[in-house]
Formats: structure tokens, sequence, C-alpha cells
């Protein structure tokens, strides 16, 4: 249970309690007989007695004091953890229990060392998982403290259960046996807990469940489909960040170096997690910024190291310094696991690389070995972040450990992760010696190939072939790009897209991009600090991916490039995934030129039927030009691609026999609020350019009829075909639903020759600039296209992910005029009718602000129903814009009273909302409710306002009354109604009505029952952080009381054994160490026994 050295303590005290005690009043006691002898017994028994009540309430106060927590004089603690959460399908579960208290920095014993916390957790269906925990100080990301955390998320619905085990000794942490070390404080706490069912709707992986290796070539998620991957390999050093704590370079090959991702602050959101670093002041944002960033451009994975000491970087560790190779930095742990927590709710899974190639790094724990630093570092990454869903564990970057070591690094993590998150080993370029000797290990799981791009595909099929050989299937990630010192850089996308990035897709492998070693402002592996350096392939990326997951099973194709021949290959040759006979895939790095009109030849000799030929652009997302079909039976000549000869394309071939969109995932729900911005509505966007904030170089006018609104704007600021930027217009709009948006400008141009005047630069965020042009003249038209090269000129589209975008105007053409913009979906229908209405100007999610209310409201004193007399609300809405039930607004109506004297309370069925009428779908209706009423003081002043609110957002007023004063007044002593104005801010949230209790059916909190209205609450006590009260059910009454409301009489048992130890504490005390009250007493006594 303790150290040798705290045993030795508790053998020392107790040697002087022994001691003490041979000299005790009892042990000094003459037994042999006679008067004298008696006499001494009742002198001393007094003495001995009290002594003995002085012990047993000492007992009963230290009993108590070691197993429960109290709140005033101290709540009963449940037998198990305290459990937070969502308890949701797979949402994060936390369990505390309170242990030993310790410090992260102490030696005697280690916490981190001498202790193991592990929590067997068992689902509905019986099946167990045992989760390693940890120590987490004072559960805060304090240092010191006596919180061991355990977390879990859980893949079913239902009761799980859940049991304690934790031991203490000597480097116990890392013993896998589960008697190692010996029973300690909590060791054995079970409890339970509910888990909803999956939340469709929810944030990020959580909505599809764990990323788990499922026997095949691509992982899926437990209840979701199959991933692609698609990321970045660059920085490795992303967790040396400035706004962690305890982040400081140690002397890496850039000097005095640590990341800010200063560019991405502008990409924090409302609502995204904040924290400072307690050494540089830096905060949260740039880091959050650059995941949101990221999420937005589809990249699901990132690649980094936990500790790089002794590597390149050297400022990227977890431990409280660099040398303290058993100790852990618990504050620093908590910022890595809200970070890892929001790349979980972005959709990005995380790659751990677990050391570095260069020696120093390779040998900083154990030097080299599998011994108590390695063990450790891989438990502590395990039990804090392993219940993460999409995480892959890497053992080296380069890996120069030998096999047998390998292998064993595996075989500890898969021992100690319940999860099974895929592990597999990084390799140097081009090289598989050590692949050939781990193929088949049942410890492996996926490849983390480093390779030439020019040997992409071959690298690919011939690692699928040799894992489906050896009995143990490989999902093949390609996760470095040579040439070491190029990468991926800001200038090579597109050669990288036709040698590498489709070489990979169709030959049935996953990526990640690593970006060379580069100067700032570009960056590379060490030093990037904007990731937008590289957007031009994260779209890339994007639309391969987007392709694949909208219209392939990809899963159960295969790479077939025999397939096709005949093409051009001055490129690379056509790769094919296919599934032969029902669907093909073909990518041509190179189609053929205008005079040969084909692309070669698809051989379809073991297929029947007809197929249906599409061809997609892997430069822009789309699908263009028109269908054609062929037929199975023979080989089939290949079409030309619809334009851009010479350039690559993907050719769709499919039978009809699978329904696209079964491998979607889906993209991440986009955060409301920020900056005001266009709405779009069902898919939707309508702007008058007029009313835009236009620059220099527009001009407002109305000289040309035909013209919507209250104008156009008018280009004058002269020719720009190479510079875009000049009179810049940006235009920002929120889309709620993903999909291909056509954006078509009403435009006006009256030049002579119809190619000259008609055309403006656009872009879309930090895309490229765009000639966007027009081929009709002297008519307002809604001719519109982009113009990517003389070869390749398309209608304006633009592939938009749900979520916040801005769209920039610059001029091009002098004498160009734009009277509208609309952008939509191919599903909207009429999309340019002049008639819609133009969108509305808001913060995302927010609606407008407080509108003109429109409504009117009654209150009237109810004499009848109460006595004293009770108020009754009524109201009539008029607003047109207020549609219960609608998208915009849910129908909540509150009603706030306030009595001058009290503050502010609301009444109605639940704590916070009056009522919800959705059934209202229209305008206009009175409503009525003889509940809604309560019990007011007569002769006392009131007022009363009616508000509106947006749909699930408690802080949205879309309307509110003006004051609505009212009085009850006694009949015989009228009070007049106030007449001054209402508070500055009377939407503040109102306390939570106390007095008197409420009694509720279930003691546990269940949502249907918590007086609270709050569905998160499931245990009491309740704290109330908002109004700074704890609220607690009293276990014999079940009456809910506040803190400050609580009654005397409701005493749990642990309550009673405290104040029944501290009353014999007090008064053994006081009879055992003031003799002359003990000599009153007991000679009293005696005086009265001798006279009777």
């Amino acid at each position: 249970m303790f150290s040798k050295r705290s045993k030795n303590k508790f053998k020392d005290i107790r040697s002087d309690h022994s001691n003490s005690a041979s000299r005790s009043p009892i042990a000094s006691l003459d037994l042999s007989g006679g008067s004298l002898g008696r006499r001494k017994i009742m002198r001393s028994l007094p003495k001995a007695i009290f002594g003995l009540v002085l012990l047993l309430g000492g007992v009963i106060i230290i009993n108590v004091l070691l197993n429960y927590d109290f709140v005033g004089l101290g709540d009963s603690k449940a037998s198990g953890g305290a459990v937070s959460g969502d308890l949701v399908k797979w949402h994060t579960v936390t369990i505390d229990f309170q242990g030993p208290n310790l410090s992260e920095v102490q030696s005697d014993p280690n916490p981190f060392l001498d202790f193991r916390l592990n929590v067997q957790f068992k689902a509905p269906s019986g099946k167990t998982y045992n989760i390693p925990g940890f120590f987490a100080g004072d559960g805060n990301g304090g240092g010191s403290g006596k919180v061991w955390r355990a977390r879990f998320t859980p893949g079913e619905s239902g009761n799980w259960e859940y049991t304690a085990s934790f031991r203490s000794g000597p480097q116990v942490a890392i013993d896998l046996s589960p008697t190692a070390g010996v029973s300690d404080s909590f060791d054995g706490q079970t409890g339970s807990f509910n888990i909803a069912p999956l939340d469709t709707n929810a944030k990020g992986f959580r909505s599809m469940g764990r990323l788990e290796y499922v026997g095949l070539y691509y992982l899926k998620f437990a209840d979701g489909p199959y991933w692609l991957k698609g990321g970045i390999d660059s920085p490795e050093n992303f967790l040396g960040y400035k706004g962690f704590d305890n982040t400081v370079d140690q002397g890496g090959i850039i000097p005095n170096f640590v990341h800010e991702y200063s560019t991405h602050v502008a990409d924090f959101q409302q609502g995204d997690p904040l924290f400072t670093s307690a050494d540089t002041g830096y905060d949260s944002k740039g880091i959050i910024g650059a995941l949101n960033y990221l999420s937005s451009k589809h990249v699901n994975s990132i690649y980094f190291l936990p500790m790089n000491l002794g590597g390149d970087g050297q400022e990227t560790y977890p431990f409280v310094s660099p040398n303290d190779k058993t100790h852990y930095d618990i504050s620093k742990l908590d910022q890595w696991h809200t970070v890892f927590e929001h790349a979980t709710s972005k959709q990005i899974a995380l790659h751990f690389v677990l050391n570095e190639q260069e020696e120093g790094n390779r040998n900083w724990l154990d030097g080299g070995t599998l011994g108590i630093e390695r063990k450790l570092y891989y438990r502590e990454l395990i039990a804090r972040f392993g219940h993460n869903l999409a995480l892959k564990w890497n053992i080296s970057e380069e890996n120069r450990f030998d096999t047998n070591t390998t292998i064993q690094f595996a075989q500890y993590i898969n021992d100690l992760d319940e999860y099974d998150h895929p592990i597999a080993a990084h390799t140097h370029p081009n090289d598989f010696t050590q692949y050939e000797q781990l193929k088949g290990n049942p410890n492996f799981t996926a490849t983390s190939i480093q390779y030439d791009v020019n040997q992409a595909s071959s690298h690919v099929e011939s690692w699928r072939q040799k894992s489906l050989e050896s009995g143990q299937v490989w999902v093949i990630d390609m996760d470095e790009n040579n040439p070491a010192g190029v990468g991926l850089t800001n200038q090579n996308a597109s050669e990288l897209r036709k040698r590498a990035l489709y070489d990979i897709y169709f030959s049935g492998g996953n990526l990640e991009w690593y970006f060379g070693y580069h100067d700032l402002p570009l960056g590379g592996d060490m030093r990037t600090e904007d990731f937008r350096t590289r957007e031009e392939m994260y779209n890339y990326m994007w639309y391969a991916r987007k392709f694949m997951q909208d219209n392939l099973p990809f899963w159960e194709m295969g790479p077939i490039d025999g397939l096709v021949d005949g093409e051009n290959n001055s490129v690379g040759s056509a790769q094919v995934l296919a599934k032969p006979g029902s669907i093909y895939a073909v990518y041509f790095p190179s189609s053929n030129d205008a005079d040969d009109r084909t692309n070669g030849f698809l051989d379809l000799s073991n297929a029947s039927g007809n197929f249906t030929l599409k061809w997609y652009n892997p430069r822009t997302g789309n699908f263009e030009g028109t269908e054609s079909s062929m037929t199975g039976g023979s080989k089939q000549t290949i079409p030309p691609a619809p334009s851009d000869f010479g350039n690559d394309w993907v050719l769709l071939v499919t039978d009809g026999s699978y329904t696209p969109g079964q491998g979607i995932d889906p993209v991440p729900t986009p955060e409301p609020g920020g900056d005001p911005a266009y709405i779009a509505n069902n898919g939707l966007i309508v702007i008058e350019v007029e009313k835009l904030n236009y620059t220099d170089g527009w001009n407002e006018e109305t000289l040309i009829p035909g013209y919507t609104g209250q104008g156009y704007l008018h280009w004058v600021g002269g020719d720009f075909f190479s510079t875009p930027g000049n009179g810049l217009i940006e235009i920002p709009i929120w889309i709620e639903e993903a999909g291909t948006y056509n954006l078509r400008l009403r435009n006006f141009h009256d030049h002579p020759d119809a190619s000259e005047e008609n055309d403006v630069w656009i872009k879309i965020d930090e895309g490229r600039w765009v000639k966007t042009f027009s081929s009709a003249k002297d008519e307002w038209t809604w001719n519109t296209s982009y113009e990517f090269s003389e070869d390749n000129k398309v209608p304006a589209s633009d592939q938009l992910s749900a979520g916040r975008h801005v769209v920039y105007f610059s001029g091009r053409a002098n004498g160009f005029r734009i009277d509208r913009m609309h952008m939509y979906l191919d599903s909207v229908p009429d999309a340019l009718n002049l008639s819609l209405p133009e969108s509305t100007f808001a913060t995302p999610g927010g609606g407008t602000g407080p509108a003109e209310c429109n409504i009117t409201a009654q209150l009237e004193c109810n004499y009848e129903l109460d006595d004293p007399p009770a108020l009754n609300v009524a109201w009539k809405i008029t607003n047109d814009n207020i549609e219960f039930g609608s998208e915009q607004n849910s129908g909540k109506i509150v009603v706030r009273i306030n009595n001058i004297e009290d503050g502010w309370f609301t009444e109605g069925s639940d704590y916070w909302w009056a009522s919800n009428y959705q059934e209202f779908a229209n305008t206009g209706k009175d409503f009525r409710d003889a509940d809604w009423n309560y019990n007011i003081l007569p002769d006392t002043i009131y007022r009363a306002w009616v508000s509106v609110y947006a749909k699930d957002d408690p802080d949205n007023i879309v309307c509110v009354t003006d004051e609505l004063p009212i009085a009850c007044e006694s009949q015989d002593d009228p009070v007049d109604p106030p007449v001054d104005d209402p508070p500055d801010d009377p939407i503040e949230p109102p306390d939570v009505p106390i007095d008197p209790p409420v009694v509720v059916d279930d003691p546990t909190g269940s949502p249907a029952d918590d007086p609270t209205g709050d569905p998160s609450v499931t245990d009491y006590p309740y704290q109330d952080t908002t109004n700074n009260n704890t609220y607690y059910v009293d276990p014999t009454t079940y009456q809910y009381y506040q803190t400050s409301n609580l009654p005397t009489t409701a005493l749990s048992s642990a309550q009673k054994r405290f104040v029944i130890g501290s009353i014999m504490l007090i008064l053994g005390s006081t009879l055992f160490f003031f003799p002359k009250i003990r000599s009153v007493i007991f000679k009293k006594n005696s005086t009265m026994r001798e006279s009777v």
C-alpha cells in the first residue's frame, strides 16, 4: 500500500503508540485484589474510559475524512467515482476518483510510477474493457491533488458498469499483472452510468464512432463509412507550440524556435477552447485556428511527435522537465487533451509518431530499450489520449530500432490499448527490409511508407499483395513523399497531383503530405506557420476523396491497371481502380490531344451489359461534359475528354449497380457565430451588389434601365488583366448545406466587341483568382463563366463546404457592370428569378438581433383562483416574420416577471422555457393558459416583458416587448403602476426559485425529473455555476434544496458519523485532559453511591 519508506514511517508511529500504551492508566492497574486495588481501579477507570472515547471519536473522524468529501458539513460520496461527460454513445466519459494526495514532482512515492489505476468497464452486451487511468492532480490541470482519472468512449448504448482497480507499490504502473502491488485507497469501488444512443448529428467523428481496423485495406468507423486518409505529415513538431505550458526549445536545429501559428488566429471561432500558457501568456487561438482551417479544407489526419528531445526540434515533451523522464506535466497534457478533443470534433485523426530516427531521441528513454521510462511513456499517452476515436500509433519516424525491439514496443502498446488502434512503423525511403520481417505479425495493421513519387503506385500495389499473402492485411498508408528536401510546396501541387495523388488513391492506398525543408514564410517540416501555403493540394486531395467517397465502393475495389492500354503515357500510365464487371475508375495523368481523339482502350471482355461513362475534372472537382455509354463483352474505345486535352482527367465507368454515397464521411458541422454574413436559405444566396461595401474604382449607377434594387455597380477603375486585387470587394457568406454552388452575375456590357469589357476577377476564400466573364452583350444577362485557361472555360461553380466563406470581386475590364449575384445548388428551382428576396445579412446561427416585436401582451390580476391573487398572462403575436416551428425560430416564448425587491425569475413548465408553441405555425394567435399563473404579493409592484427566442439559442432574442407594468393590489389599498424606465438589461437569465423546495420523483436526477431543467445533470449535488449555487436532494424526503436553504434534519450517514465522532472527540478530550472537571463529576457520583 505504501513505499518502503512510507511503511517505515507508519511502523515508527505504531511503535510510539505501543510504548505510550504501556504507560497508560489501564496498563498500570493493580488487579491483585483488596480494597486498595479496587480504589486504584476506580480512580484510574474514568480516565481510561474517556481515553477510549477520545480514541474512538478520532477513529470515526479519520474514517469519514478518508472516505468522504464535504460540502458544508459534508455530503455522502457515491460508492464509485464522479462520472462526467455527455453520456452519449462515442462521447468521452470521464470518471474521477479521490485517492492519495500527491504532486507531479513527488518521487517517494512517484504518483505516475508507484500507483496504478485501471478501470474495467462492462458493456450492456457483457463485453469488458480494461482502461488505464492516470494521476490528474487537482483535476483541473493543477499538478498537486488527489484526483485519479480514467477516460473512456463507450460504443454501446444502455447501462454500463465499472470497477476501479487501484494498486500501489514500486513501479506498479508499468506492470501488466492485475495483481501487481497491493490494494490501495479506492480500489474496488464500483458504479454505473447510462449511455444514450448514437447522436447522428454529433460533431466530428462522434457521429460515426471509433475508426477501426476490420481486416481490410481500409479502416472503417464502427457506426459509419470506410475511411480514406488525406492528411499532412508536417510539421512533425506540431505540438511545439508557444501556447502550451512548459514548451521551450532545448537546442533543436532551429535555435529558440516554437510555433505560434499566428496567421491562424483569425480562424479561431467563438466557442472554441481557449487556454493560455502559464509561462508565455500566449493563448490557444493559433493552434485551434490551424485545426479549424485544416478541417475546412477537409484535411483529415495530422502527424506529430509527442517527444522529440534528442532529435531535430527538441521542444516537444510531456515531462515536467526534459531530463525527468518519469514525472509528467499535468497542465501541459491537459492542454494537449483539449487540442486533441477539438481535432476529433473537426474530423481530424491523430497520428502519434512515438520516436524520431536520430540516435539521441531513440536512446532518450532507457537507452533505446523497453524499460521503465519507455513503458511509462507509452502508458501515459495511452491512458490520457487513447480514448480518441481516430488515432494511429507509429513506433518511430524512419524506424531504426531492430525488428525484435520494434515488435516488443508494439506488443506492449497493444497490451495497454484496449481500443486496438492501428500500429505502424515508418520506413526509410523505399526501404522495406524490416517490413519483410514484420509482415504477418498481428501487432501491426498499417504501413507508414516513405517513398519516391515516381514509385508510389508500385509500392502501394506491392504491399497490398504482400500483406494479403502474409495472412495479415495491412492498411497501406503513404506517409512521406520524397525528395525530402522538397516535399509538397506551393509550386508543385499540380505535378504531385499527376504523379502521386491519384497513383496512390487509385492503387488502393491512403496518404499524408510531407512539406520538405524550407525557410519561412513557406516553411517546411520543422517550421510551418501558415498551413494555407499548401492549400492548392488540399483542394485537389479533397476532389479526389470526394470522387471516391461519392461514387465508388472503393473498399471493394482493387488496382487493375492492365485493363487500360493505348493511353497517352507521357506523364505516366493510366491508373485503374476496379470492381470488375460493375464499376471502373480510370485516372489519365495526360489525356490524348485534340488530334488523337481517343484515350486508348478499356477491356470489358469479362463484363456484360451496358455501362455509363462520365468525365470528372480533378482540377475543379466537378463532372463535366456529356455522358456516353459502352457495352461489355470486348475491348472498348475510350472517348476523348470533354476539354483541356493533354491535361489529367478521371473517367467513371459504371453499370449502375452501386448506389453512390455509401462511402461518404460527413463534413464537419460548422460552428455558427462570428461576424455577420449573407445566409444561404435552402441552398440559395441572393445579393444586391450595390449594397456591398465597394471601394474606389466602382460607381453605383442607375443609367441603364432594367436593374433591380437601388442600382448596379460599374467598374471604371481601369484594366487589370494580369494583376487582380484592385477595387477589392469582400462578400462574406454562410453555407448550411455543402455542395456545388453555381455562381451567376447579372451583368451588362456594351462594347462593340463582345469579348471586351466583359469580365471581372473572382476568387473564393484563399483560392486562386479566376477570370469570370460574360459572352453576351447589350442586355442584362446571367451569362457567367470561369476561364481557367484559353481551352478551359466552364460555367462558374464552386464546391463549398458547410460554414463561412468569402467571395472576392476585383476589377478587371473597364466598363463591366454587375447588378446582382446569385449562388445556388442545382436543386434550387427557378434560382435566377428576379423576384427572389435578398439573403439575410446576419450573424450565422444568431439571427439579426432584437427586432421590432409587435407583441401585444396583457397581464391580469386574478382574484378568483388564489388568495393572495395570481397573475395571469396572455399575449398576441402579430409579427409576420416570426414563424413558430420554422427553421428560424422554435417558437419558445418567455415571460419574465420582476418583483423589484426579489429580482428576476421565470414562470413556466420547466426551469427555463415558459413553453414551446411549435404547433402554432401561423401568427396572430391568442395564447392563454390557466396554468400560467403564480402567487404574487399584494400591494407589490411588478414588471413584465414577453420575449421570443431563436431556435435552440438561449442567448438570441428575436424580439422583446416594452415594459408591461402591473400591480395586484389589495382591495382596499390600490398601488399605482410604476412609470420609470425598465432595467438596462431586461433579458438577463433569472435565478432559480428555491423556496419552497421542489419535490422530485427520481433523486438520481434523470433528465425527465431533474428540477434544473438541464438534461446534462445526472448526479446530485448539482453545481449551478451561473448562479454560484449548489443543490442536492434530501435522501429521505427527496426534496431538492439549495445549500443555503439546507434543512438541518437532512443528515446523511456520513454527516451523522461526523457529528457523533466530533461530540465524542470533544467530550473525551475535555474529560481526559482536564482532571478537575473529571474529579468533580466522579466525586459527585461517588458521594451519591456511598449515600445509597
